[in-house]
């Protein structure tokens, strides 16, 4: 008679061990999926702020070299600014108008006949952008006194990067004094 192994001699997965292997495999290839999908949705929210401010930035810096440089303001009130300016560098004043359309901070620069406009930034949520005060740091009211006597110019950008999300707007300003006023 031939000799063979007997079977319990035989080494080898069960079923049982084999379901219970691949359940581990299934919940550790999860995890590191869950994982991956946190950190990529975590990366996008987050680089979606720093563009929001970056932009809330590069609008406040715009403005307030503006302001600095320019000789007169033309009109003013909370959220619409208009003033007179070198924008150009070629020896002619400009008008420049920095206002707000809906969520949008704009910016019209006139030169001549040509208007342009450019957008400084999106998702803005504050109401008044521009607070005026006199030489004297007395904020000025009256919206017909401020071509005349503003001197200092408060300018405040709040901006949101997920309008859809309560997390909070980020908030960007500065205090500008106008060089070039008389």
């Amino acid at each position: 008679m031939a000799r063979g192994f007997p079977l319990r001699d035989e080494r080898g997965f069960t079923v049982t061990e084999l379901s219970i292997a691949a359940t581990i495999m299934v919940a550790v290839t999860l995890a590191i999926f869950l994982a991956y999908e946190f950190g990529l949705l975590n990366f996008v929210y987050l680089q979606g702020r720093a563009d929001a401010q970056q932009d809330a930035r590069t609008a406040v810096d715009l403005i307030s070299r503006y302001v600095r440089m320019s000789e007169a303001v033309v009109y003013g009130k909370g959220d619409d600014l208009e003033l007179q300016a070198d924008s150009d560098d070629d020896g002619e004043w400009e008008t420049l108008r920095f206002y707000k359309n809906g969520t949008a901070l704009l910016m019209d620069a006139t030169d001549g006949s040509v208007v342009t406009t450019e957008k400084l930034a999106d998702n803005l949520r504050n109401g008044d952008i521009f607070i005026y005060y006199d030489s004297g740091g007395s904020r000025i009211i009256d919206q017909n006194e401020i071509p005349t006597k503003a001197k200092r110019i408060n300018i405040k950008v709040i901006i949101d990067d997920n309008p859809s999300r309560p997390l909070g707007a980020l908030t960007v300003e500065t205090s500008v004094e106008m060089r070039n006023r008389q």
